[in-house]
């Protein structure tokens, strides 16, 4: 009882240590994204970098919790991927285009790991959800992104659907 609880206490404490460092990483680069007109190239480049390397490292935590199998910290990697590509979903002064970019990401990794049984009634209930949230995170994203508690029920709700 006590292993487990300190195996806890320590996981909880790398993911509130990883989530602080990402969320200062990605904050404080797409706001220099943000600042460099779209139309030059150095404004593409970082409008691909910032969200890419973020999907990046979402990725490589992705395939390390792909070995959810291992009961002490698959699921802890898990839960940094659902969170690093939920978090990025919320930038402000994203167009259409990479929001769409974003949100494929966030689905592929979604179908391929949690569902991949596609004519299950699992799968439609994640669809539906899923296109809903995404729905409602694209015109409400700057109220929610600068809220505590919105923010936090909008990854609760992707962390539910996966």
């Amino acid at each position: 009882m006590v292993h487990a609880l300190l195996l806890y206490t320590a996981q909880a404490v790398m993911m509130l240590l990883f989530t602080t460092g990402f969320v200062n990483y990605q904050n404080r680069n797409w706001e220099k994204a943000i600042a460099i007109p779209r139309n030059t190239w150095q404004g593409i480049w970082w409008r691909i970098w910032v969200p890419g390397l973020a999907s990046v490292v979402a990725l490589l935590f992705f395939a390390v919790s792909a070995a959810r199998d291992m009961p002490n910290s698959g699921l802890l990697f898990n839960a940094i991927t659902v969170f690093v590509l939920t978090f990025v979903m919320f930038d402000a002064d994203t167009d259409f285009w990479e929001y769409i970019a974003r949100l494929a990401i966030l689905f592929v990794v979604g179908l391929w790991y949690y569902h991949t049984e596609i004519g299950s009634l699992n799968f439609w209930i994640m669809i539906t959800f899923f296109a809903g949230w995404s729905i409602v995170v694209w015109f409400y994203r700057s109220a929610i992104r600068f809220h505590v508690g919105r923010h936090i029920v909008a990854i609760w709700t992707v962390a539910a659907m996966f």
